[in-house]
């Protein structure tokens, strides 16, 4: 009874301490974003590809934004110009071709 008394305690410790420091971040300015999805990740130029991609056969979704693992960070400097503080961690389709996916769900 303890320990799950001590483990909300702490959950709700980090719950606030994250909401504090979200105010922080947009006092300053810094706000949270994510890319759009099925856009092209070599266009974003505040996303990152993660290494796990998704497999698609269509050829016209290849480096296609499929999702958005981790959000990115930025600020803006001028009018319209951004600051990346942190890039977006997005995952994307990779292209699969059909013959390689012959017998994988047997």
């Amino acid at each position: 009874a303890v320990n799950k008394y001590l483990d909300e305690m702490m959950q709700s410790y980090f719950i606030l301490t994250k909401e504090k420091l979200l105010i922080i971040l947009d006092q300053f300015g810094i706000e949270k974003f994510e890319p759009e999805l099925n856009t092209s990740n070599l266009n974003q130029p505040g996303s990152t590809a993660h290494f796990i991609t998704e497999p698609t056969e269509n050829e016209n979704k290849v480096n296609l934004i499929h999702s958005v693992i981790r959000p990115g960070y930025k600020t803006e400097f001028k009018k319209g110009e951004s600051i990346y503080i942190k890039k977006a961690e997005v995952k994307v389709y990779s292209l699969i071709k059909k013959d390689e996916n012959i017998g994988k769900n047997r």
